[in-house]
């Protein structure tokens, strides 16, 4: 990944905020992950992505059951998961991406391209496709799947997400062999 991103400095940033201030929305103090502990792992683990493929987006789009909406990003990721008969099953991923600042957002990846089925729907976002910058981490359907139905500190029960905090916290879990946060 490149490092010297624009949205890499950003979350640099709020990481560095959330580690050296009293920042609202962060975890309790004794918990064993903090809010800046998710950022670190976002920054280890993100993947940066240049560039949105209108030409499969467009496709996706027309080639789907579902009509996406604007500020739907998650719901719209997620329902486009479900493959169709003429294309694999796009991967849905979370992070942040470009637009006047960066946003928490969600879009898919097929075959290393994005296809951001939300942006796609705006006319300033499609002129510049090919600038956006977007910065983000795969995340497994199963994992979306199991964590649908449940209230966690990130997410309200049977939303579309964000699923990128759950994740993380997961994550960290996992490699530190099973810390929990009190969830």
């Amino acid at each position: 990944m490149n490092e010297d991103t624009s949205l890499h400095n950003y979350l640099k940033h709020q990481r560095d905020m959330y580690r050296n201030q009293k920042m609202w929305g962060d975890l309790p103090k004794e918990s064993p992950i903090r809010v800046a502990d998710i950022y670190d792992w976002f920054l280890e683990n993100a993947v940066n992505l240049e560039g949105m493929d209108l030409e499969l987006a467009d496709k996706a789009i027309q080639n789907h059951f579902y009509e996406p909406e604007i500020k739907q990003c998650y719901y719209n990721s997620m329902m486009m998961m479900k493959p169709t008969h003429e294309a694999p099953e796009p991967e849905y991923w979370e992070g942040w991406a470009t637009a006047v600042i960066p946003l928490n957002h969600a879009w898919n990846v097929q075959d290393g391209k994005v296809v951001d089925t939300t942006w796609s729907l705006l006319e300033h976002q499609r002129e510049g496709a090919e600038d956006l910058q977007y910065l983000g981490v795969k995340i497994p359907s199963s994992f979306i799947m199991e964590l649908m139905s449940i209230d966690t500190k990130f997410k309200p029960a049977n939303t579309a997400g964000p699923f990128i905090w759950d994740y993380a916290i997961r994550c960290i879990q996992e490699k530190n062999g099973g810390l929990t946060n009190g969830q």
